[in-house]
Parts: structure tokens; sequence; C-alpha cells
């Protein structure tokens, strides 16, 4: 190996390690890291915002819907007509 490539070698190893430190580099990889967070925010927001728009909107055409009918409301309450622990009592 030819000592000017060594030299070389050496030197962009230790130009790697030096740049890994410098704080110019450091800054840049922060602000590089909090931008592409704030992006993935702003995308889900923006995603939020059509979605409840686009469902709000439907719901607003739509109209009021029917009421309920209210026939049968008492009937789930009701116990039923013969209950399963009668016959296990004694009777008085």
């Amino acid at each position: 190996m030819s000592p000017i490539l060594a030299q070389t070698t050496s030197r962009a190893a230790g130009g790697a390690a030096a740049l890994s430190r410098d704080s110019r580099i450091i800054m840049w990889r922060q602000t590089f890291f909090w931008s592409l967070i704030l992006f993935l925010i702003f995308l889900i927001a923006t995603w939020a915002i059509v979605r409840f728009t686009r469902r709000f909107r439907t719901m607003i055409l739509s109209g009021p819907s029917s009421p309920t009918p209210s026939e049968d409301v008492w009937s789930m309450h009701k116990p039923p007509e013969k209950l399963e622990f009668e016959d296990d009592q004694p009777q008085s």
C-alpha cells in the first residue's frame, strides 16, 4: 500500500470522526430530525381535519335521523315469566 493512500485513508477516517463531533453537523442533524417530526405532525393533523370535515359534511347533508321506536323499550327490563331459581328454593 502506498504511503499516500494510507495517509488519505487515515485522514478520511479521522475526518469522519471529526465531522460527527462538529457542532454544525450536530445542529444540522437536530434541525433535520425536528423538521421531520413537525412534518409528520402536519401530515397527521391534515389527514384528521380532512376526515373530520368530510364526515361532518355528510352528517349535515343527511338531515335529522328518524326517532327510535319506543313501543318495546321496557321489554328488555322485565323479568322472565318463570325464574330459574324458583325451583331450588324450599316452599315455606
